[in-house]
């Protein structure tokens, strides 16, 4: 038997409002997502044209919080850049970088 919650689509809306955010954060820079393969979390991959690479993990729990475009703000854009090379998740209580 399947976890049918493992299969259930990403709210496209909120897919794309997330890449918008980031298109407009990081603006000149390749963009790319997709989802895992276990169906969990999005993740979004930012690379810059000196060559740093941001990575930012939503899960599927977050996306699923009603205040993820409250959490599309200043502080997710200073975390990401900050983080270079290193990996932010994003929860419905904020960012949290992981190396």
């Amino acid at each position: 038997m399947t976890d049918q919650r493992l299969w259930a689509p990403v709210d496209q809306e909120k897919l794309q409002l997330i890449r918008e955010f980031l298109r407009r954060e990081f603006r000149e820079c390749h963009h790319r997502d997709f989802l895992t393969l276990d169906q969990t979390a999005q993740v979004f991959l930012i690379e810059t044209g000196r060559g740093f690479r941001y990575m930012l993990v939503i899960p599927k729990a977050t996306f699923d919080d009603a205040a993820l475009p409250h959490l599309c703000n200043a502080q997710l854009a200073a975390t990401l850049k900050l983080s270079r090379e290193g990996r932010v998740t994003l929860t419905p209580r904020g960012p949290v970088v992981l190396t």
